[in-house]
């Protein structure tokens, strides 16, 4: 280390050697210095670089596994509330069991939203995009915002009214803003502050090598979310682990919280930057694009319309789950349905093709042995391109949109989903 003529610390390296004379004796050294301040900061650079990508990768890891547990979760829970359903409409409406019922499904729609927030995290959510300037965000959620936060802490709003509109899913994004500030509340104890700031920032290589988290973002002008606290801080192993799943420096993690966020930020092909020191409080920085940047948006699902009507006809149930395929097969039955019943797509193929002319609709499920959900839809396309199926999954619809090309299914079900849901889905397939 040296310091300049301007007091400014600079890295040099050093090379001294020993001249001789001409009968060999010593008579002097030469010294060579180096600047090196440019190539250590290169290093420095490629060494943050390095340890991004090596947290991407932990959590892209770790997000696909969030999303297979995600998705066997769903289907279990699918046959929890199905065989919930049956059992409350087999009692008297007298029947002390009902209350026990009702709460198992209760505990059920709970279960559900965590699996939604696990594949939130694993980045297959549902998202619906559209402009939206972040200060309008934060004041639309201010009073539920300080209904989060205990009243000795402090909560101060500023914008500086550059911020452009960013293309995104508001009520996604609204959950970031609460997890954030909720993690900040949480970092306080008894009085303090915590500040919301939005705006512009011209991003240079130098933020954006401070980003703990980076899908995409590059320099130029960006719109930023700004939560501050004066809380307890951090260390720099802590930071290195807060996105992660349950964790908490608390004495048990309490839920996906801020690892949902790293989700949303892969959606919307954000960054996060984290700073933070033990003592000296913490502030969580989001980054987004303008607007006018590409950002791609998945397709939410359309919620299908309720229609009027008996029901009646063939269904054929297609799953190779059994608890699923009995109990959605008897509610389907006490719904004036007669049922058919397949445990994978080669049999439901060859049920369908034996009784084609009397089916009214399929409802086939996605993940299955011998042949899944996108090969069985595109046979029985080709037995009977007029069928009508209802595909249904534990993963978002917009993951399984790409597999069906010109010929999409009639209705998409995301597993679980109460039956009243998936009977006002088959009532508007029919009509």
């Amino acid at each position: 280390k040296i310091v300049r003529k301007d007091g400014a610390i600079g890295d040099v390296e050093v090379s001294i050697s020993l001249i001789r004379d001409d009968t060999g004796a010593p008579s002097g050294y030469r010294g060579i210095v180096r600047d090196v301040s440019g190539r250590k900061r290169a290093e420095a650079e490629r060494d943050q670089l390095d340890l991004q990508i090596q947290r991407a990768q932990k959590l892209e890891s770790l997000g696909q596994l969030a999303g297979g547990i995600a998705h066997d979760f769903n289907n279990l829970m699918m046959g929890v509330m199905a065989n919930a359903d049956l059992a409350k409409n087999q009692l008297p409406d007298e029947s002390p069991a009902r209350a026990n019922i009702e709460q198992i499904e209760t505990s059920a729609r709970v279960a559900a939203d965590l699996a939604v927030q696990m594949l939130l995290y694993a980045g297959k959510g549902s998202f619906e995009t559209r402009p939206v300037f972040l200060e309008t965000l934060v004041a639309e959620i201010a009073n539920l915002i300080h209904a989060s936060v205990p009243r000795q802490i402090a909560l101060e709003y500023a914008h500086d009214g550059t911020s452009p509109q960013v293309n995104v899913d508001p009520t996604r994004l609204r959950q970031v803003v609460l997890n954030l500030i909720i993690n900040a509340s949480d970092a306080i104890v008894g009085e303090g502050r915590i500040q919301v700031r939005t705006g512009t920032v011209v991003a240079d290589s130098a933020l954006l090598s401070k980003a703990l988290l980076n899908y995409g973002v590059r320099e130029g002008p960006l719109a930023y979310i700004e939560v501050r606290d004066t809380g307890c801080g951090m260390d720099a192993a802590t930071v290195a682990r807060v996105f992660d799943p349950f964790f908490s420096t608390k004495f048990a993690g309490r839920g996906l919280g801020l690892a949902s966020v790293t989700g949303i930020l892969r959606a919307h092909l954000g960054a996060i930057v984290v700073e933070s020191r033990p003592g000296e409080g913490t502030c969580f920085t989001v980054l987004l694009s303008p607007h006018a940047g590409v950002i791609p948006a998945s397709i939410a699902p359309k919620q299908g319309q309720s229609a009027h009507g008996s029901l009646s006809g063939t269904a054929l149930v297609i799953d190779d789950d059994e608890m699923i395929r009995t109990a959605v097969a008897r509610i389907l039955e006490r719904s004036g349905f007669e049922v058919l019943t397949a445990s994978d797509g080669v049999e439901g193929c060859e049920v369908f093709a034996a009784n084609r002319e009397k089916i009214s609709f399929v409802l086939l499920d996605m993940a299955m042995p011998r042949m899944n959900g996108a090969e069985a839809f595109k046979k029985l396309h080709s037995i009977d391109p007029k069928v009508r199926v209802i595909l249904s999954s534990g993963f978002p619809e917009s993951d399984m949109r790409a597999q069906f090309g010109d010929h999409a299914p009639a209705a998409f079900i995301q597993k679980p989903q109460p039956m009243s849901v998936i009977l006002d889905k088959i009532r508007a397939v029919l009509a």
